[in-house]
């Protein structure tokens, strides 16, 4: 059991190598998915376990955005 994590991609690009991280808590970090390719206008939903910590999220081409 874990947590939903939802992101979406807001621009008119697709946001390539999407990355989520919760820096505090590299070491027990389980992700259901990582290293996305989101299309413009989608949104994926990842399962991670609950770690303690705040999550980041990075893309190679898309800025940060933390909500």
């Amino acid at each position: 059991e874990g947590r939903e994590l939802v992101i979406s991609n807001v621009s008119d690009k697709p946001a390539i190598g999407v990355n989520i991280e919760v820096p505090e808590s590299s070491d027990k970090l389980m992700l259901s998915d990582n290293f996305l390719w989101i299309p413009s206008g989608e949104s994926v939903s990842v399962t991670m376990n609950d770690v303690s910590g705040k999550v980041r999220v990075t893309s190679f081409n898309c800025p940060i955005v933390n909500e």
